[in-house]
C-alpha cells in the first residue's frame, strides 16, 4: 500500500468521526456520509483488493493495472478527501435544529396510482424503438442502450416519474402506520415495476429506492431502525451479495430470453461484485485513449439542448467517449462514470481545480440539503432519492435527473393546489 492511499485511509475514517459527532445534532441523514462512503466504495476499495489480490482482480476484471495508475488514483482520493474535511471546516456549527414539520399531511394514494401508471407506460414506449421490452431482455445492455437513448425523447423519460412516484410512496409510508395495510395492491404495483429493470439487469433503481427508504425511517421513525439496526446490517450484506450473484445470473437470463436455455454453473457465480469497480475501471479506461477536451466540468451539466442554442459545441458523455475512443472500449457505451473521475477529467486533471470543485460542489450539497428540510420535507425525501446519482454516474446524467425530478414535483404541488405541510418552530413533532 503506497503512502498516498494510507493516508487518505486515516483521513477517511478521521472524517467518517467529524461526521459522526455532527450527526448527532441534525435530524436527517447528512450528505457527508455519502460523498465520503461511496468515494471509499468505488475506489479505495478497489486499489485495497487489486493491490493485495492482483490475480484475482486480473480474472474479475480482464485487464491489469500498473504502480503508476494506482499511485495517481490513491493521490486523487487524498486530494478528495482533504475537500471534503475542508469543506467541514466551512459549514456552520448549529446546535439542535428545532424547525420541525409539525403537522405532515398524506399524499392521496390515487394521485400516487395516476403517476405510476404512467410510469408504466413511458417505461414500455422507451424500449418501443428497439424492439419492445421482450427483446430488450435477450441482449446484453450495451447492445441497445445507445439505440435506446437516440430514438427517446422527453415522454420516455420513465425515470424521471418513477423518483417522483418513490419519493411519495416513501413519504406516505414513513409518515402514515397503516399506509402499507391500506394500500397493499399500490405496493405490490410498485414492486413489480422495480423487477422490471432488474430483469434487464439495471440494479440502481432498487438500491436507490432503498436509500430512499432508510433515510425516509430515520429522519420520521429513527426509533425503528434503533430497534431493528442488526436486522437491517444482515438485509444489507445480503443485498450486496445477491447484487453480486445476480450479474452472473442476468447473464445466463439473456441466454435463456433469447435461445430458450439456461446453464448456470456453480463456479460462475462471483460473490465480489464488479459493481465496486466501476470507478477504477471507467477511470483506467479514460486515461487510455480518451481526448480530454479542456475543462468541462460546468459545461457539461449543461443540457446539450441549451449549449446548442448558445453556440457552442455539444458535450458528449465520457461514457460514449469511452466507446468511441479508449483501447478498451467495447464500441458500446457500458461505463458509469462516478464522482471522483467526472470531477478530475472535467477539471483538465488539475489537482487544484480538482480540490475547489469538490469543496464547492460539497458545501453546495449540503446547503442545500439543509434548506429544503427547512423548507419542505418531500423536496428531501426526493433528495435522498437522488443523492446517490451524484456519486455513481457522470455530472451530465444527474444534474438532468435532479432538475426534471424536482420540476415534475413542483408542477404536481401546483397542479393540487394545496399545502403538504406546515413548518412550525417545536421541539416536538406531532406525526399523523
Amino acid at each position: 500500500m503506497n503512502f498516498y492511499l494510507f493516508t487518505y485511509i486515516l483521513l477517511f475514517f478521521f472524517t467518517l468521526f467529524i461526521l459522526y459527532k455532527r450527526q448527532l445534532i441534525i435530524p436527517y441523514i447528512h450528505v457527508g456520509w455519502f460523498f465520503n462512503i461511496l468515494t471509499f466504495t468505488y475506489y479505495a476499495f478497489p486499489l485495497i483488493y487489486i493491490i493485495y489480490w492482483p490475480e484475482n482482480s486480473f480474472k474479475l476484471l480482464g485487464r491489469r493495472f500498473n504502480d503508476d495508475f494506482i499511485k495517481d488514483v490513491s493521490l486523487l482520493l487524498l486530494v478528495c478527501q482533504l475537500s471534503f474535511i475542508v469543506a467541514e471546516a466551512f459549514v456552520k456549527r448549529e446546535g439542535q435544529i428545532k424547525i420541525y414539520a409539525r403537522k405532515y399531511y398524506q399524499i392521496k394514494p390515487i394521485y400516487i396510482y395516476i403517476l405510476l401508471f404512467c410510469t408504466y407506460l413511458m417505461f414500455f414506449n422507451r424500449w418501443s424503438s428497439v424492439g419492445g421490452f421482450l427483446k430488450v431482455i435477450a441482449q446484453n445492455r450495451g447492445e441497445y442502450m445507445n439505440d435506446a437513448a437516440e430514438s427517446s425523447g422527453l415522454f420516455s423519460r420513465y425515470d424521471i416519474l418513477f423518483y417522483v412516484v418513490t419519493t411519495l410512496l416513501i413519504y406516505n409510508v414513513c409518515i402514515a402506520k397503516d399506509f402499507v395495510k391500506k394500500n397493499i395492491f399500490l405496493i405490490i404495483l410498485y414492486i413489480l415495476f422495480l423487477v422490471l429493470p432488474i430483469i434487464m439487469g439495471t440494479r440502481l433503481i432498487l438500491l436507490t429506492t432503498v436509500i430512499s427508504l432508510f433515510a425516509g425511517l430515520f429522519f420520521t421513525k429513527r426509533d425503528y431502525l434503533e430497534r431493528n439496526k442488526l436486522r437491517i446490517l444482515i438485509t444489507g450484506i445480503l443485498l450486496l451479495f445477491g447484487f453480486s450473484i445476480f450479474s452472473t445470473v442476468r447473464n445466463q437470463l439473456t441466454e435463456y430470453f433469447a435461445y430458450g436455455k439456461f446453464d448456470l454453473k456453480t463456479e460462475d457465480i462471483v460473490l465480489m461484485p464488479s459493481e465496486l469497480f466501476t470507478g477504477v475501471l471507467s477511470h483506467h479506461s479514460i486515461e487510455s485513449g480518451v481526448n480530454n477536451n479542456g475543462f468541462t466540468y460546468f459545461k457539461r451539466l449543461t443540457p446539450n439542448s441549451i449549449v446548442t442554442n448558445l453556440g457552442l459545441e455539444p458535450t458528449i458523455p465520457y461514457s460514449q467517449q469511452i466507446a468511441n475512443e479508449s483501447i478498451y472500449s467495447s464500441g458500446v457505451a457500458v461505463y458509469t462514470i462516478p464522482f471522483l473521475t467526472d470531477l478530475y477529467f472535467g477539471a483538465d486533471k488539475n489537482l487544484v481545480y480538482f480540490l475547489l470543485l469538490s469543496i464547492f460542489l460539497y458545501l453546495v450539497f449540503t446547503k442545500v440539503q439543509k434548506r429544503i428540510y427547512k423548507k419542505n420535507v418531500i423536496y428531501l425525501f426526493l433528495f435522498y432519492t437522488l443523492i446517490y446519482y451524484v456519486l455513481r454516474v457522470e455530472s451530465s446524467v444527474w444534474f438532468g435527473r435532479f432538475y426534471l425530478s424536482y420540476g415534475v414535483l413542483v408542477m404536481l404541488f401546483i397542479i393540487l393546489g394545496k399545502k403538504i405541510y406546515k413548518v412550525d418552530k417545536l421541539n416536538n413533532r406531532d406525526l399523523i
